[in-house]
């Protein structure tokens, strides 16, 4: 699974979960990167609980130069982005190797999150990233799972 240094600034939001009262783009990307991340660690727990060899790793590309920042801002926040991944970020090449860690390495381990290592999880060698405490509360992990299966109207069976 692929969730983002911005979970740490994400919140579940229960009462708009979909942000249909009241969207904003970083709102709306550190909301789903949270709920990614809180999604993976869930379901790792209920593979446990069911007794299944199979686990759940996650990774974060760290600020990798990709089109995520060239298509999505507009204005000032276009060009601002520009300056900054020229100055400040690793390839996408280099963002893609925490996923590739999580989906194929063999040191991984159940609910191992993968990022870069320097400057503040955003470049870097690819070792053990930091998960924010809030994305830690099974309660609302629960409840998250509760309602994406509602939404989706689909029933995970273990």
């Amino acid at each position: 699974m692929v969730a983002s240094l911005v979970h740490k600034m994400g919140k579940i939001n229960f009462n708009d979960l979909m942000m249909r009262e009241s969207y904003a783009p970083m709102k709306a990307y550190s909301q789903s990167k949270l709920a990614t991340l809180m999604f993976g660690l869930e379901l790792q727990r209920r593979l446990s609980d069911a007794g299944s060899a199979s686990f759940v790793a996650m990774g974060h590309p760290g600020y990798s130069a990709t089109n995520l920042q060239s298509t999505g801002p507009t204005g000032w926040m276009n060009m601002a982005y520009k300056w900054m991944n020229s100055m400040f970020a690793q390839s996408a090449e280099r963002g893609a190797l925490p996923t590739v860690l999580a989906a194929a390495g063999v040191e991984v381990e159940p609910n191992g999150y993968y990022g870069p290592t320097k400057r503040m999880e955003t470049v870097g060698p690819v070792g053990k990233a930091q998960i924010a405490s809030h994305a830690l509360n099974p309660e609302v992990a629960r409840r998250l799972w509760s309602e994406s299966e509602w939404l989706t109207d689909f029933k995970w069976a273990f």
